[in-house]
């Protein structure tokens, strides 16, 4: 057997018969496309979705400062302490939440093809803040 016998090997071409390419077929870069930018949009509203609740803990501390700026003048021997380290950390839980399980749903919602990249991203990630706001109501912040 000589090496005239042997298929040619190419970069990115496996030996053999049938040999497809490193990347495989077109259906394959489409849904890699479709994923990334179903990606994409599920972290642009999550991301919107995280400033809305720092939003919402800056208003809580502005509040929580303003009754205690007002408690502080009508009884001053009343100590108040603000935990605004406390309110950040019971935040965080619903925050985590929210990422993980919108996500998690993007990169199912994503795998078919009922729904466009920019639908699927934006359903999972309204899926994920929803989960997110509900663990933020259990645990009071909401």
């Amino acid at each position: 057997m000589s090496t005239a016998d042997l298929p040619p090997v190419h970069p990115g071409l496996s030996r053999g018969a049938g040999a497809t390419s490193v990347l495989g077929t077109r259906r394959d870069v489409v849904r890699a496309h479709h994923w990334a930018t179903a990606r994409w949009w599920a972290v642009g509203v999550l991301s919107l979705g995280t400033l809305a609740l720092a939003a919402w803990l800056v208003v809580l501390v502005a509040a929580g400062a303003m009754a205690a700026f007002t408690i502080g003048i009508l009884r001053p021997q009343t100590p108040v302490d603000l935990d605004v380290a406390g309110l950040v950390l019971a935040s965080l839980p619903g925050l985590l939440v929210g990422w993980c399980v919108g996500l998690a749903t993007t990169a199912v919602v994503s795998r078919g093809e009922a729904l466009g990249p920019r639908t699927g991203g934006t359903v999972g990630a309204l899926v994920g803040l929803v989960a997110g706001a509900l663990v933020l109501r259990l645990s009071g912040l909401l």
